[in-house]
């Protein structure tokens, strides 16, 4: 697996986004009542949990949240926080439109900004996907910015 994206700790995935993997994270997106986010959540379960951590995610974009009617990432994070004890809190404003389709030289202009002070924080960034790794690092950046001082990566799955 590559190396984390610029400014986080760790990053943790369970699979590579391919084949059968891919095909999961689509009908997740595409279909919520099937339950697939919640296999999803779960197989997240085994990672990190550590406790105080505040748990978060990068914000997908308006156009796909209105589409969707939701937020894949949300979903798995607030539910690995529950699992977890941990907290769950929406930190990250998105500024920039939809990454799917878009070059790695396209997704690096997306930014996050942190909608509140973090001093000292350990924080927990959940993604369904880690495609260039251009989202967890700038919401690393937003979240360094606001003060925290660790922040860990955890997906579903990273594309190889």
């Amino acid at each position: 697996m590559a190396p984390p994206p610029v400014g986080i700790d760790s990053l943790f995935c369970v699979f590579a986004y391919d084949g059968r993997v891919r095909n999961l994270i689509l009908a997740a997106k595409a279909t919520p009542a099937h339950g697939w986010l919640d296999v999803m959540a779960d197989a997240l379960h085994g990672f990190v949990g550590v406790p105080g951590t505040l748990v978060t995610w990068p914000t997908g974009s308006a156009e796909h949240r209105r589409r969707r009617g939701y937020d894949p990432a949300e979903r798995l994070a607030r539910r690995y926080a529950r699992r977890h004890g941990l907290v769950a809190l929406h930190v990250l404003e998105r500024h920039g439109g939809a990454q799917e389709g878009r070059s790695a030289v396209e997704r690096a202009s997306l930014r996050f900004v942190a909608n509140r002070s973090l001093s000292g924080a350990s924080v927990l960034v959940i993604d369904d996907v880690v495609t260039t790794g251009a989202s967890m690092g700038s919401a690393s950046a937003a979240l360094r910015d606001a003060g925290a001082a660790t922040v860990v990566g955890l997906a579903f799955a990273r594309r190889p």
